[in-house]
This record gives structure tokens, sequence and C-alpha cells, in this order.
């Protein structure tokens, strides 16, 4: 523990193995036990190590008498704790830095247990709601949650208890009793500990109500409420890279190992920061395409280095629901011009909802060849399908069909929306397929002329 030899430790004093700070309550503690106040001594304290760092040690030390009772020696067994200081120390740092992005964030916090009661809440959060602080600690989502919303909250708490993340827009009561909207995106983080991360959206209910009532052509809504997710979710994407990136230096464990439940903590924050990330990308690329400000930038490379990319990542993913992928591709197919980024992402989406609403044991088939020079890909599951009545929608923004086998499957309805426009800015062109019990075919085609 310290370093030495049996022989170099014997007849080392208290003095010399001890951290200088820490000495003077030994010593006293020391004496305490001699003149019989105390039964033993008990103690977290610093050695030094024979190189000199120091070494946190728990000492357990007992007083050994003759047969007249006279103190002969002391006797005691220290316990090496430095790798759980360690872990402390990270631990309180973490603490430090969560708490000043809680505190700092502009948008309202709160923190609830498995009963919906706050356990935590940040100055933001005081602020939307008319309450302070500790009010709210003492408060539960009943307290300040609007009773025609209520219902829908519950259902909303119960989906993030079992499926650890839900999103969703409710209607509030300030402490005066005036009424007012959030947007919800919470996380589970233990089966006790829930975070929301809330957006005031009030003045955009306001604004749209507005709108509707004077009639305002539907592109300028839509443009107002493109420009409204832009700006949320970029000021969203920083917060939670910080927050998968800290997750990220807690696993690699650089500053001391990590017990089980550390571990399962930070791999739980790190799995729903990256979630929520990935959501908030898709709304970022939708709003920009939505307003005119996304370009494509074509290239040539080379498809199927591209494709085992694809399933490294798919791959994953897919084994956790069963699901098995079949990437037929045809030989030679070599190069293809189009924007990589881009082509990437509309993979990811097709065969990413081909996982996600497919069911347990199913299959995915990805089939990539040339037509007539062009380029042709097709996404087949064996998923729940689609209504035919309601097939097209699927392509129309923030649109996920509202059916009761559909609805137990999370999103926001981005992902066709997406793609359909990725594919017509490469002046292509797609289409889908579908039978309910049956399963989804998508196929597109992408010029290369």
């Amino acid at each position: 523990m310290l370093g030495y030899d049996e022989d170099e430790i014997i007849g080392k004093t208290l003095r010399e193995i001890s951290y200088s700070e820490d000495l003077p309550e030994n010593i006293i503690q020391q004496k305490k036990l001699a003149a019989g106040e105390i039964n033993s001594i008990q103690m977290e304290k610093r050695y030094l190590h024979k190189d000199g760092h120091p070494v946190w040690g728990l000492l357990h030390a007992n007083l050994v008498f003759d047969k007249d009772k006279n103190p002969l020696y002391f006797v005691g067994n220290i316990l090496d704790i430095t790798a759980s200081k360690q872990s402390q120390r990270i631990l309180e740092e973490s603490e430090k830095k969560y708490r000043a992005y809680v505190d700092n964030s502009p948008y309202p916090i709160f923190v609830a247990d498995a009963s919906g009661r706050f356990t935590d809440a940040n100055p933001a959060a005081g602020v939307v709601t008319g309450y302070s602080e500790e009010e709210l600690k003492g408060m539960s989502i009943p307290d300040i949650c609007d009773p025609e919303s209520l219902e829908s909250m519950i259902n909303h708490f119960k989906r993030v208890k079992t499926e650890g993340y839900a999103s969703g827009e409710f209607v509030f009561v300030k402490s005066g009793g005036v009424r007012f909207y959030m947007q919800v995106e919470a996380v589970r983080i233990d089966d006790n500990t829930f975070i929301g991360l809330c957006v005031d959206t009030t003045e955009r209910n306001i604004t749209e109500q507005i709108l509707l009532d004077a009639k305002i052509l539907a592109e300028n809504a839509s443009n107002s409420k493109s420009e409204f997710l832009a700006n949320v979710s970029h000021e969203l994407r920083t917060p939670l890279n910080v927050v998968i990136g800290y997750s990220d230096v807690l696993l690699s464990e650089v500053s001391g190992k990590l017990n089980e439940d550390q571990r399962k903590f930070a791999a739980s924050i790190k799995g729903a920061g990256s979630n929520l990330l990935e959501l908030v990308n898709s709304l970022i690329y939708i709003a920009e395409i939505e307003g005119g400000n996304s370009r494509i930038e074509l290239s040539e490379f080379d498809l199927p280095s591209l494709i085992e990319d694809m399933k490294k990542i798919t791959g994953a993913v897919a084994a956790k629901k069963c699901v098995s992928i079949d990437f037929q591709i045809e030989n030679d197919i070599g190069s293809i011009i189009a924007d990589k980024s881009k082509f990437k992402m509309i993979l990811h989406h097709l065969i990413g909802n081909s996982i996600k609403f497919n069911n347990d044991n199913g299959f995915v088939k990805v089939v990539i060849e040339r037509k007539d020079g062009d380029i042709f890909v097709q996404v087949t599951d064996s998923g729940i399908g689609i209504p035919e009545e309601r097939q097209q929608e699927l392509f129309d923004p923030f649109v996920q069909l509202d059916w009761s086998h559909a609805r137990k499957y999370e999103g926001v309805g981005i992902g066709l929306a997406l793609v359909k426009s990725l594919i017509e800015m490469h002046s292509g062109t797609i289409d889908l397929k579908s039978k309910v019990g049956e399963g989804t075919t998508v196929a597109f085609t992408l010029p290369q002329k």
C-alpha cells in the first residue's frame, strides 16, 4: 500500500508515514484511546507513499493491554480507500458541473422522483412558474399542471418511466393562476430520478392562434415554426454535447474506476442524451430545409465503403430488437455521385424506421443497384405496415400515424419527410408501398447523369 518492504516499514514512526495535515487528528485520537475516552480509533486519513504521493487509508486501531491492564502498544489495520476517494472526487466534480449547467440554463429544468414529486428545479423553472426553487421542491406535477392537461401529463410521465424518454407539450398554471404552455423533453436517469428539460412555448401558441384567427397563409406559419425549431434545437445541441461528453469521460475511467452503479448511471445519461441529440439534429435539418438554407454538395465516393459503415451503425440497433438485416449490393457498383453525408442520412433514417417499426425477430432487406445508370435503393421490412389511406401523410413534416399499432412507437414524425426532402434535393424520386401486418417497402432513385 505504501510501497515499503516489510523490513523497511518496521521502525518507521507515525509521523514519518503520515500526511502532515492529517497527523494532528491522528495523535489526538491516540491520546483519547490511551486515556480510555474511546474504545477504538476509526478514521480516514492520508498516508505518505514511499515515493512521496499521498495514499488514502481507513484506519481502525485498538490499544493492547497487559494482564494488569497497563497499555502496551497500539495495533491497527489500514484499508486502502484511494480509489474510493478518487471516485468520490469525480462524482463531486461532476455534480458541480451538472449544478452549474442546470443553474445557468435559460430553459426550465425539473427533477422529479418516481411519484412525480419535484426534488430539484433550476432558477428558470422558478421564473416560468412564479414559485421559488424551494417552493417547487415541495410540490409535484399535479400542483403546476392545468387540469385539462393533467391526464395527458400523467400518461407522458408513465411513458418516461417505461420507455426512458418522452416529449410533449402541456398547459401549466403559474402561482398567480395564469395558464402557460411548455414543451417538455423528459428523460429517465434511474428508477427514481427523472429530468424534464422544458421550453416555454406560450408565445408560440398565442402566435399560432392569432395566425389561425387571421387566416394567415400556412407557409408563414410553417416558416415561424421552422425558425423556432432551428433556434431551440441549436440552443439544445450545445448543452447536450456537454452532457454526452462528460458521460464519456466518466465511462473512460481516466480519473479512476467506477463501480457498477456509477457506470450504469453514466451509461444511462449518455444513452438518453444521445437519443435526444439525434432528435435535435433531425429538427435542425428539417428546419434548414424548410427555410431554404440547406444545400447539397455533390462528390464522387465509394459506395461499398459507405455501406460497410452503415452495417456497423445499424447492426447493433437491429440486434437489440432481434431484427436481421440483409444488404444486397450489386457487384462492382463502385463509386456514385451524391452528397455523401445526406445520402448516409437517407439510409440511416430508412433503415432505422424499418427496425423501429418492425416486429421482434423480423427482417430488413436493403437492395442497392444501378438501373439505367442511376442508383436505385430499396428498403423492405416485415414490420407493422401502414394503412393505404394514411401513407402519403408520412411525407409531411411532424406527422406520425396515430393509430393503435403505430402510436406505441416513439418519434415526432420527421423521418420520412426529411428523407423525401433530401432525395428531391438530389432531383431523385421516392415511392412507398405498404400493407398492414405485412410490412413496408420504400424505394428511391438518384440520377447519376
